[in-house]
């Protein structure tokens, strides 16, 4: 396989399937040796195929792009902060990204700010312009997965540049919440930024980094993680208040990454966006790539990648306060007295999850499923019983009004053709016994017990029934004996 990705680039992880997200496979690079380096850095710069593309369209987008024109308001409408954790395996691959940005770079609405760190180079704030960055400050050696430098690059970047919309992205190795072959950690808790010269492997706790944003005191209007595996309602509802939107994916990332010249060159062009429209771009750009160029360069890859904006607020709120309720429900039947309906929903449950859509099934198989999809099986499964009890039709009942959720909550999301009942946000769900048998299966996935420090701090295992819910049914369905 000469495609690499993300997450086969974890630190000491030597598990062969995959060889990581560093190297680009020579189809997708330029016969060119590669652009210049960053300024006061040592590391050159190489770009991906994709620019190819890219710098031909550019030709007329970029005779197109607002100069001079300004915000009618006065001052920039967009500030886009890019926080590039790439001080491990990851720097090459950033550093194309780089220039992927600066095909578009800053313009009058809208202001590009980076900061960077790579293995073979001090950590740097630019400012992202067409052809070549500008170099801001040269900060040292900072350790990007420290949560206070996140917010003091978030309060530095809106102190200098002030707009009227904000997004923040996050780029480094990110960890979902499982535990992940061949590494088997013992935490519950999901994951991105990855500092190897400071000696954090992957990754930092999204609850740092949830609290790393709150200091910064900024309210985004989008949220994104160019990383893998963050796309959970997990990570979805912890950044609930932050931001408007979320952009992440369900999967394993591929060493390309985002499209950053398609997004900038959307936004330069409509820097009146909101950040849903500015969410459908990235999602969109991404799709075109690996529709259009990626797979067909590549045709024996598996077609497994995704990505999804999600709205978070009070839409997040409300789909998890039905999944709480559907939760609450079944815990209840599960405890009853009454044994065929307790064996009826603990089979439904167990067909529903086994035929529900698998995701990370490389890095972290029989963990996560979609969550819409899920919920659609054991609809049907439960509607397929020809007189179903008064509880479990309640049960269908709520299961309907998270359907129903689908598309308030999930503004966009495309999926390969390999994973063809995605639906953008995934959930976990240890499936037994393989769980077990692979090692993934996370006992710490409950509520946070302060005493004992075990559990976890993650808000939606804390705030919903859900992890009550598996436990519940693991026990019933006889996978688990309670001592």
């Amino acid at each position: 396989m000469s495609i690499h990705n993300r997450q086969g680039l974890l630190t000491n992880n030597e598990w062969s399937l995959f060889k990581g997200r560093g190297i680009i496979p020579l189809p997708f690079l330029f016969g060119a040796p590669g652009r210049a380096p960053i300024p006061g850095d040592e590391l050159p710069l190489r770009t991906l195929m994709k620019n190819v593309l890219a710098y031909l369209v550019s030709i007329l987008g970029i005779l197109l792009l607002p100069l001079g024109c300004g915000d009618s308001k006065g001052g920039p409408i967009w500030t886009v902060m890019v926080y590039m954790a790439g001080d491990n395996n990851l720097s090459s691959s950033l550093l194309q990204d780089l220039d992927e940005m600066e095909v578009i770079g800053s313009t009058d609405n809208v202001n590009v700010v980076v900061q960077i760190d790579t293995l073979t180079g001090t950590t740097k704030r630019l400012l992202v312009k067409r052809g070549e960055s500008t170099l801001l400050e040269d900060l040292g050696e900072e350790n990007m997965a420290d949560p206070a430098t996140l917010t003091n690059f978030i309060i530095w970047a809106k102190t200098h540049y002030p707009a009227r919309q904000y997004a923040l992205i996050l780029s480094s190795h990110g960890d979902g919440l499982a535990k992940r072959l061949p590494i088997h950690q013992t935490i519950s808790q999901a994951r991105i930024l990855q500092d190897d010269t400071d000696n954090v492997s992957c990754c930092l706790s999204n609850v740092l980094v949830r609290q790393a944003i709150e200091e910064s005191d900024v309210n985004f209007d989008l949220i994104g993680f160019d990383a893998s595996q963050m796309g959970q309602i997990e990570t979805a509802y912890e950044f609930k208040e932050l931001a408007d939107i979320i952009v992440f994916s369900q999967e394993t990332g591929q060493a390309s990454g985002w499209d950053y010249t398609a997004i900038l060159r959307a936004l330069a062009n409509s820097p009146d966006m909101n950040g849903d429209e500015l969410a459908i771009e990235i999602v969109e750009g991404y799709s075109s790539f690996y529709e259009d160029i990626f797979y067909p360069q590549n045709p024996s890859i598996e077609q497994y990648l995704t990505i999804s904006a999600i709205h978070l607020g009070d839409n997040i709120n409300t789909l998890s306060g039905k999944v709480n309720q559907v939760s609450e429900m079944m815990i209840d039947v599960l405890n009853s007295e009454d044994q065929e309906i307790r064996e009826l929903l603990v089979d439904a449950v167990t067909t529903a999850r086994a035929q529900s859509q698998e995701l990370n099934p490389y890095t972290t198989p029989y963990v996560y499923v979609d969550l819409m999809d899920f919920m659609n099986k054991l609809h049907d499964v439960l509607k397929q019983e020809a007189e179903l009890p008064l509880t479990l039709v309640q049960i269908e009942e709520r299961i309907e009004e998270i359907l129903a959720l689908i598309e308030t909550v999930i503004l966009s999301e495309y999926h390969g053709n390999a994973r063809p009942e995605s639906n953008g946000l995934s959930i976990s769900f240890f499936r037994f016994p393989e769980a077990v048998d692979y090692r993934t299966y996370d006992s710490n996935y409950k509520d946070y017990n302060p005493e004992t420090s075990e559990g976890s701090k993650v808000r939606f295992i804390n705030d919903t029934k859900w992890d009550e819910f598996l436990q519940t049914y693991y026990v019933k369905a006889g996978f688990i004996t309670v001592p």
